[in-house]
């Protein structure tokens, strides 16, 4: 028999493809089997309101794009005037959707339930699908969002914040971020209006300049130096400074609005209210830094903060504009200043706890610590082997104590960390601790209400997770009818030798920062 012709064709080859991405936008080219190209684009971005992330895939076109583009024109430019000859409402297939603009094509609004629109050409396809009550989509590229009650200008800052990339969180922190900038400009505006009438002084733009400028060049900058001097302990705990910054921020606006009721005190008040306002104004800076940090994905700490800025800037005027209003109407008595002061320092704080809330510190310090400690002994030592989950800085935001940072937990042991050297143990007994432990970095001094943990001088947060395991595993023991003796001690000592290598990688691949422990102006030892 002939052999059969061996078949000389070129294999099939998959199809030529491409991905383009800019920003927040996906676009995928290929070229189909036929030779025509294929465009898709699919953009991901937040929802403002529901905090949530989730795909919108618009326009997949086949052919020349041009050409394309222009015939689903003229196609959805019918179905617009079909639209007007029906009185203003679309066909029963595309679900109550009004159109934006003559050019139904390239913009669509949404006004209610979910809906899809497509044209039904073999050779194009444009697909548009939402869920939000207030999203508009133009063309194939562009997104832009607008508030159904006509807030214009929540469409720049969506946009900003969507076309950042940040850790989980960023963007509930900058939606309370901007209620609380636009409630403390308000704030400020009474409190400015309230100086000038304590002062005797009409409230002219020129006067309230000058008046500004001699308080804060006065009181303002001693109190500016006094809360330099706390740098290391709002490193330890940001959140909890930047809330007690926007306290004292509030206290000082509070005693210059109350200052028209006590005229021959005006320097009195007005001085105390800037000094407030001048320690605010450096914890909240000092404070920035750290908390925008923790939002930072892929070394883009710049872009974070200059968009962080610009939100704040446009919402201080905004707040700036409705503060003058309320001036000019509801607050031009004291009455009414009584009644909306208080009302916008409760928005104004609870803005800013919220953004604490929605903020992820990586960073190890006495409460994160003992929060990682408490879940992992709560899972037991097997956690890592199971694949159980161990704390992320996003699981733990929630349960951070702003008031009492220092609180002892039962779970993590009881520990305490900083306290002075001299307090916590005897000189004499020093070098008798270290011997216990002497290639760690860390004393252990187990008291009646509390273990006390002293650091050495180099060590980082690695030895503060050692010693902390320690001293939670020798709590646990005496709990379980142990005495509190050495051979407890070097029990739980050689239960943290057999966990803290998967532990602490695992800290580290869930984003905590494990080469240093914050713990604000805490006493340290060092040994010669």
């Amino acid at each position: 028999m002939p052999k059969k012709e061996e078949d000389s064709s070129p294999p099939p080859q998959g199809p030529v493809f491409w991905i383009e991405t800019s920003e927040s936008v996906s676009r995928h080219y290929q070229f189909e089997p036929d030779g025509l190209l294929s465009i898709s684009s699919t953009i991901v971005f937040n929802s403002w309101l529901s905090g949530g992330e989730w795909p919108c895939s618009i326009a997949v076109v086949r052919g020349d794009w041009r050409l394309e583009r222009q015939r689903a024109c003229r196609e959805w430019r019918a179905v617009s005037r079909e639209n007007e000859k029906a009185g203003g409402e679309w066909p029963s297939s595309i679900r109550g959707c009004p159109v934006e603009s003559g050019r139904a094509s390239t913009t669509v609004r949404y006004c209610g339930g979910p809906w899809r629109l497509e044209t039904r050409e073999a050779e194009s396809q444009l697909r548009v699908e939402s869920r939000q009550p207030w999203l508009m989509i133009q063309d194939q590229s562009y997104i832009r969002w607008r508030n159904l009650f006509g807030i214009s200008f929540f469409l720049w800052v969506i946009h900003i914040v969507s076309c950042v990339e940040c850790e989980e969180g960023y963007l509930r922190y900058t939606q309370f971020c901007a209620l609380q900038h636009f409630a403390g400009a308000a704030l400020s505006v009474l409190s400015t209006q309230s100086l000038l009438l304590a002062a005797g002084l009409r409230p002219t733009p020129a006067q309230a300049t000058a008046v500004s400028w001699i308080l804060k060049d006065g009181m303002q900058h001693a109190g500016k130096l006094i809360c330099s001097n706390l740098g290391a302990r709002m490193d330890s705990e940001p959140k909890r400074w930047r809330i007690l910054a926007d306290v004292l921020y509030d206290l000082g606006t509070g005693l210059e609005v109350l200052s028209p009721l006590c005229p021959h005190l005006f320097l009195e008040m007005a001085g105390l209210g800037n000094f407030a306002k001048g320690m605010a104004v450096v914890a909240a800076r000092a404070t920035r830094l750290p908390i925008y940090s923790s939002f930072a994905k892929e070394g883009n700490l710049s872009d974070l903060f200059a968009k962080g800025e610009a939100i704040s800037t446009v919402f201080n005027v905004l707040g700036i504009g409705a503060g003058i209003q309320l001036v000019s109407t509801v607050c031009s008595s004291m009455q009414g200043k009584l009644v909306v002061g208080p009302l916008l320092s409760i928005i104004h704080i609870y803005g800013v706890c919220e953004e604490m809330r929605a903020t992820p510190i990586n960073t190890l310090n006495q409460q994160r610590t003992a929060l990682i400690v408490a879940d992992y002994l709560k899972v037991g030592k097997q956690v890592i082997k199971l694949g159980r989950k161990i704390s992320s800085p996003a699981d733990l935001r929630d349960q951070e104590n702003f008031l009492f940072p220092g609180r002892l937990i039962t779970d993590a042991g009881d520990v305490k960390v900083g306290r002075a050297v001299h307090k916590a143990v005897r000189p004499s007994k020093l070098r008798q601790l270290k011997k216990i432990f002497p290639e760690e970095k860390f004393l252990l001094i187990r008291g009646t209400r509390w273990t006390d943990m002293v650091l050495e001088h180099s060590a980082t947060g690695e030895d503060a997770l050692r010693g902390w395991l320690v001293a939670a595993y020798a709590a646990n023991l005496e709990k379980s009818g142990h005495e509190p003796n050495a051979n407890a001690s070097e029990e739980a000592y050689e239960m943290m030798n057999s966990v803290i290598t998967p532990f602490v990688a695992e800290l580290q691949a869930k984003g905590w920062h494990t080469d240093r422990f914050l713990d604000g102006t805490g006493s340290r030892f060092a040994l010669w």
